[in-house]
């Protein structure tokens, strides 16, 4: 796998693990339960909903990329060859969902296996 697509899984898989520790303020979830018998109450706020569905919309573009790169790098040569503005779409695909790759992985420049090449330009 892609060292990039690799970095990105695996922060998702940090994030989705967490994802049911993230509430909005005022959500039941974040409220003792009425009688005491529970630590929190039920999520009202969708919040983590919202962020597993974030999470795989960002799976499904880097499954696109992996696909992308795949057929690029099966395509013959020539096919590879030409330009994404002269017609490449094979290569036109592949370098823009790169390009959308490079800026997922932007959230985490912080982190200390961020690579300064995944730079977004």
């Amino acid at each position: 796998m892609n060292e990039i697509v690799e970095f990105i899984t695996d922060r998702m898989a940090e994030r989705a693990a967490e994802a049911h520790l993230v509430h909005a303020l005022g959500c039941d979830a974040l409220s003792p339960c009425a009688d005491g018998c529970c630590p929190m109450g039920t999520c009202d706020c969708g919040e983590p909903e919202r962020i597993l569905a974030d999470i795989a919309a960002k799976r499904a573009i880097l499954a696109a990329y992996v696909q992308a790169k795949a057929d690029f790098d099966a395509a013959a040569p020539h096919a590879r060859d030409v330009s994404p503005f002269d017609g490449g779409i094979l290569t036109g695909h592949m370098v823009g969902l790169r390009e959308a790759v490079t800026m997922l992985a932007a959230e985490f420049t912080g982190h200390p296996k961020y690579k300064p090449e995944w730079s977004v330009a």
